[in-house]
């Protein structure tokens, strides 16, 4: 017989089996059950511990689930009800309770799978829809296609790939993070340096930045300033940026903001942005009756008087601190800032502008009488007529000069006069005064004109201090708070040294040989191995003595070697080597190959 014949008759005897063993087993478990008494219930458990409500969190939008599954919150909180009910049965109630997990816990995942569904399909539509915020101290560049398309693409200081090569054009980021693309076919947007949209494409027809705002132009030709996020500053007739300042302008009315987008107020009537102009790097401008004087260059509000006239600033002295300002309405000199004070209110007298300042004072012509004044932040003056060159000067009662036709010092300390012969010349720095001799070598006083230190015979030309608080004496040396002479490397003979940003000495000799010490003396790039060190954007690189180009990292670790050329961009370092191009991080981490 064929095996397959009997196989409808077998699995018809099995089932038969199988139905007489259930309907057994069916019968002996109704019986056990009916033996068994029924269990007591504990009511107290059930009222002690009540089934707490499932909360649910319903987005109010596709744009609030777009950064991801939605989060709780209290304004949109749905409670599903308990099922239990009052009435049913202390075993029903017991058999309810043991189930509600179950249910809790499907409910749970179905909202969970809702909730990721609507959040990719939110992700997906409001992907260009814009919203995004930058972070401030990330670090964001574009590099250009390679390929030769004139695509850019962003990427960060981590070397990692934020968008593909879409964008037609680009402006750079600016200081809160934020830049303008293009893309052909969808127009002009706002890229936050995440790589996400903050003003989608579809909303403005052109946008161009002003300062750390932006104006952006609508299809019916209206105009918004606006800051990078895409949040509304203020509708604006015309709007342009002016040394240091953006000056929105509506209706009849001019609102002044600087550069980094503090608002100022609205302009005074007798003060005109346009008419300004910048010295040695500061503006004075009126808004809202104060006086501001604005670092043209980062927008930094260094001092602000309540003041309603207008002035025009004529000096200033380097450390944009001393200011002197001339009224426009009088043509009268008639306010002087010395190191952030107000000093000087004279009108009886026309004074011409100070010729030089440094720290506490100002050293100034009187209009029209020949005397020269010296003025300090104390409001004092002192005669300077008879001073040869310049007074060093720190207050009232602590100051030195030497007169014409003389070789003696006049220090005054506190009222009380002391004269010092054969003096050359006298420098004062951060309370101390260098007193350098015609034969002697120079010496370091304190203010008070207690001596600190006499250094090498004929070493007498003092540079600085810097901001580490030393000394550099003579080209060829440093000399420390301490007045601790700190040595060059052997060799250097007389270099020009430079403190850099981290406070090491960069010192390059006549020969054009370069190196790097710390502000102990101890190398830090070995004098003579390289040339053409440059420390630019935060990157370091250097020209060895075969030739080629290193990358150094921050501690003056070797990053990137043995390269034909090394460019420092802003964000990334462009290198070749055998004419391939390719782009690094700052650290020597290889980014993109052309």
């Amino acid at each position: 017989m064929n095996p397959e014949d009997s196989m409808p008759n077998a699995a018809s005897e099995t089932a038969e089996q199988t139905a007489a063993v259930e309907k057994q087993m069916g019968a002996e478990q109704a019986a056990a059950e009916a033996a068994t008494p029924e269990p007591e219930v504990d009511n107290s458990i059930l009222a002690e511990t009540p089934i707490q409500p499932v909360v649910v969190n319903e987005p109010k939008s596709l744009s609030e689930v777009a950064a991801g599954p939605a989060q709780a919150d209290p304004t949109v909180l749905k409670t599903v009800e308990s099922p239990l009910v009052e009435d049913t049965k202390p075993a029903e109630k017991l058999k309810t309770k043991n189930k509600t997990p179950i249910f809790i816990a499907i409910a749970l995942v179905v909202l969970a799978l809702v909730g990721l569904g609507v959040w990719a399909l939110a992700s997906l539509l409001g992907k260009d829809n814009g919203g995004a915020v930058a972070d401030p101290e990330r670090t964001a560049f574009f590099l250009e296609n390679q390929k030769g398309d004139g695509t850019f693409a962003l990427f960060d200081d981590t070397g990692a790939k934020l968008t593909d090569f879409v964008y037609s054009d680009k402006y750079s980021f600016n200081d809160a993070g934020y830049a303008i693309v293009r893309e052909d076919n969808k127009g002009v947007a706002i890229l936050a340096n995440n790589g996400k949209l903050s003003v989608p494409y579809d909303k403005y027809t052109d946008i161009t930045p002003a300062g750390v705002f932006y104006i952006a132009v609508d299809g019916s030709g209206e105009k918004t300033l606006i800051k990078g996020s895409g949040e509304k500053v203020e509708d604006v007739t015309d709007c342009y940026t002016i040394n240091g300042l953006v000056v929105a302008v509506f209706d009849n009315e001019t609102t002044l903001y600087t550069i980094k987008g503090e608002r100022l107020g609205e302009l005074n009537k007798n003060d005109n942005p346009r008419d300004k102009k910048a010295s040695s790097g500061v503006i004075a401008i009126n808004a809202d009756d104060h006086l501001y004087i604005i670092d043209t260059s980062t927008g930094d509000i260094k001092l602000k008087l309540e003041q309603k006239e207008a002035y025009d600033i004529y000096s200033v002295n380097r450390a944009l601190t001393t200011f002197s300002l001339k009224n426009i309405r009088t043509g009268k000199y008639d306010m002087t800032i010395i190191n952030g004070k107000f000093v000087k209110w004279d009108t009886s007298n026309k004074h011409l502008p100070f010729t030089y300042s440094d720290g506490d004072f100002i050293y100034y012509d009187e209009y029209g009488t020949g005397h020269h004044w010296i003025m300090g932040s104390d409001g004092k003056k002192i005669e300077a007529d008879h001073i040869r060159g310049r007074i060093v000067y720190y207050d009232s009662e602590h100051y030195a000069y030497i007169p014409h036709d003389s070789k003696t010092l006049h220090v005054f300390v506190e009222g009380k006069e002391t004269t010092v012969d054969n003096v050359y010349k006298v420098e004062a720095r951060d309370g101390k005064y260098l007193v350098v001799y015609d034969s002697a070598p120079p010496q370091i006083y304190d203010k008070n004109f207690k001596f600190s230190r006499k250094f090498p015979k004929n070493s007498y030309s003092i540079y600085g201090p810097d901001q580490n608080g030393n000394y550099l004496l003579d080209k060829s040396a440093i000399v420390n708070e301490k007045n601790e002479i700190i040595e060059l490397p052997k060799d250097v003979g007389y270099p020009t040294i430079t403190l850099l940003d981290n406070g090491d000495y960069l010192i390059e000799n006549y020969k054009k040989q370069m190196g790097i010490i710390d502000a102990e003396g101890k190398e830090k790039l070995e004098f003579g191995k390289y040339s053409e060190i440059k420390f630019e954007n935060g990157a370091i690189t250097a020209k060895n003595n075969d030739g080629k180009f290193v990358l150094f990292n921050k501690d003056y670790g070797i990053a990137l070697n043995d390269r034909d050329t090394i460019n420092i961009k802003d964000g990334y370092v462009e290198a070749t080597k055998d004419d391939k191009l390719e782009y690094y991080t700052y650290s020597g981490q290889l980014i993109y190959e052309g």
